[in-house]
């Protein structure tokens, strides 16, 4: 499904289950993965690179961003997160064209989330944003409250596209996501 932003738009989607069944195995024994967060953004202990489930990833992620923009892509990386309670991902872009983001597992309700700061008006616990400036040069900010219910969902997007993670209180449990980018062949 696409859905759309002031001047850009992203597509929300299902996960297979054998793309989904190869990156949770994967990414269970992540104490023998290579580190990655010295390529990435977050304030994030648990960033590593991912391997094995590539292809199934890659033929899934590319097959995704062929239908929604034509056109022959190939994906460049493939990470996990395992965000612990209190981390978080600050805003930032990525590299290539098109990125993506598949919830493998968010361990919290968001109502939970919310509840914490129940006096807040704006409370963003636990939530994924995109950010963007509209037409008057305002930053604007579209809060996402992915919690289980995103579970095996994926997010794609343009890769200039500014996004953030903010931190979850609820869980003891990792928020775990598996990210990557695509560029134009």
């Amino acid at each position: 499904m696409i859905k759309t932003l002031v001047d850009s738009e992203y597509v929300e989607t299902v996960v297979p289950k054998d793309v989904m069944n190869a990156v949770k195995l994967e990414s269970v024994h992540y104490e023998d993965l290579k580190p990655y967060n010295s390529k990435l953004a977050g304030n994030i202990k648990r960033e590593y690179v991912l391997e094995s489930c590539r292809g199934y990833v890659r033929d899934y992620v590319e097959n995704t961003a062929r239908e929604w923009r034509t056109g022959k892509w190939n994906m460049v990386d493939l990470w996990v997160n395992l965000m612990a309670k209190h981390e978080f991902n600050p805003p930032h872009r990525h590299g290539g064209d098109l990125s993506f983001v598949m919830f493998v597992d968010v361990p919290y309700q968001i109502e939970d989330e919310l509840n914490m700061y129940p006096d807040t008006s704006a409370s963003c616990s636990g939530h994924f944003s995109f950010q963007f400036a509209n037409m008057y040069g305002d930053l604007c900010e579209k809060f996402i409250p992915v919690d289980k219910l995103y579970n095996n969902k994926m997010f794609m997007f343009p890769s200039k596209l500014k996004h953030c993670v903010y931190p979850f209180y609820t869980s003891d449990e990792f928020r775990v996501t598996v990210s990557g980018n695509l560029e134009r062949a």
